[in-house]
């Protein structure tokens, strides 16, 4: 049971230094928000967005992003739009004669439109560029075989959303991108311009305008280090844990870390101190290199292969900073005056809940039997006077069922920055006599 609170309290700490530093995406959060501004709407079955989208789907969610649904609506109802397709149903045809008759897709045959034939990612990334002023056309801006590349030039897309399937889910990311993208040659914002033309009601649009505005000032902010990709911190750390009798124990780690990130190669070192179930103060070190974890118990050296999720390498992984990011990776932000102090807060919004289930997945063959949740993430940056980088701060809270015996968990760690960028090394131990962690089963562990 100790080793089980001491790997889950190692993993806690591991998880929260990388959510520092990566993000990933709520997909489900998004089309509430795009529901809300009623450009995204679900079927019976709801948002389905694990599959993939048909091709009237996507010409949808152009004429949406265009602004252009009622007037679509209005103009096939008094004929002053039409399409040749016989495969269209009545609801389908003011959105196909839309798109059909201003040019901005054609049918699969001379009277066939195929709607539900699968879009890919490149059709759709082609139909959101166009929403943004940018043409495909013969002398434009890009060629229909260039979409992928220039969705990902404009900032619509990344790598992340351009992998695997192409399902609605990526589709709903898609389009919240564009609508936090200026159109072309301008700095209004595609929502800003659907507000405007009546398209999309004002305070509809207001919550994830003003997220969007305090995240462009945090990146203003962020510019004189958000490209640091090393850091030097002491972190503290208070955890209380209660175990399924109601019996508190808290446990606080004073900690030294050092990361660095080099692409998708995360490197980390982390020297603590704990007391686990009121016994002998446990020193712990623990590192992250090439993909796998060492943890040092006292002589115990264990190895752990950290079999991360693609997606938790191949979005930003840039440290300190969510930098640079996408719209569709940002959760609510919110600023506050702290004397000469800037704070930046980061609300859960589901996404740090994602990156560590990523990582509990990771360890499955070790952690079986072992159910563990985390939930009520928030991050916060702090800001000097001077604009740099003053401290960062997580705190969540996890359950966990371990050996038939439940166990709650919150979280709060405080980081303090001694160092940043190149000055920051890391020296590693030879790792040759630490041995792999073995597959420990806990029977019968209930869900917490």
């Amino acid at each position: 049971m100790k080793k089980a609170i001491c790997l889950i309290t190692a993993l806690a700490l591991t998880v929260s230094l990388m959510v520092m530093g990566v993000s990933a995406a709520n997909f489900e959060n998004l089309a509430d928000e795009l529901s809300g501004l009623d450009l995204f709407r679900g079927t019976e079955q709801g948002y389905e967005l694990d599959r993939a989208p048909t091709r009237v789907e996507a010409g949808v969610m152009l004429v949406r992003l265009l602004g252009k649904e009622e007037q679509a609506k209005a103009d096939y109802a008094n004929g002053t739009i039409t399409h040749p397709f016989t495969d269209v149903l009545d609801w389908e045809a003011p959105y196909v004669a839309y798109l059909y008759q201003n040019g901005l897709t054609n049918g699969t045959g001379g009277t066939t439109y195929s709607p539900e034939e699968v879009c890919d990612a490149q059709m759709f990334c082609t139909f959101a560029l166009r929403t943004l002023g940018y043409s495909d056309k013969e002398g434009g801006d890009f060629t229909y075989q260039e979409a992928l590349s220039y969705a990902k030039q404009v900032g619509i897309a990344d790598d992340l959303l351009l992998s695997g399937d192409f399902s609605r889910g990526r589709l709903a990311a898609v389009s919240y991108n564009a609508l936090g993208t200026p159109l072309k040659g301008g700095e209004t914002l595609l929502l800003q311009a659907l507000v405007e033309s009546g398209a999309v009601e004002e305070a509809a649009a207001a919550p994830i305008l003003e997220k969007l505005d305090n995240y462009k000032k945090y990146e203003q902010a962020a510019a004189a280090w958000g490209d640091i990709n090393a850091f030097d911190m002491t972190d503290n750390v208070n955890m209380t844990m209660k175990d399924g009798s109601g019996e508190e124990i808290a446990v606080v780690v004073p900690m030294d870390i050092k990361a660095i990130v080099d692409g998708d190669d995360i490197q980390m070192e982390m020297k603590l101190r704990a007391e686990v179930l009121d016994e002998e103060p446990v020193e712990i070190l623990l590192w992250v290199k090439d993909g796998c974890m060492y943890m040092q118990l006292g002589d115990e050296k264990l190895k752990l292969d950290l079999d991360l999720n693609e997606q938790l390498t191949a979005s930003q992984n840039q440290v300190g900073a969510f930098d640079k990011m996408a719209p569709y990776l940002i959760g609510n932000v919110t600023i506050e005056q702290k004397g000469d102090d800037t704070v930046y807060t980061f609300a859960d919004d589901g996404m740090f809940s994602q990156i560590f289930d990523m990582a509990i997945a990771g360890m499955k063959e070790q952690m079986a039997g072992v159910e563990i949740q985390a939930h009520d993430f928030n991050y916060t940056i702090t800001v000097d006077k001077d604009g740099m980088l003053k401290e960062m701060a997580i705190s969540y809270s996890m359950n966990a069922a371990v050996a038939g015996e439940t166990m709650d968990m919150s979280l709060t760690m405080v980081c303090t920055v001694n160092a940043l960028g190149d000055s920051v090394t890391i020296t590693f131990p030879d790792f040759t006599d630490f041995v792999e962690m073995p597959a420990v089963t806990y029977e019968e562990a209930p869900v917490a």
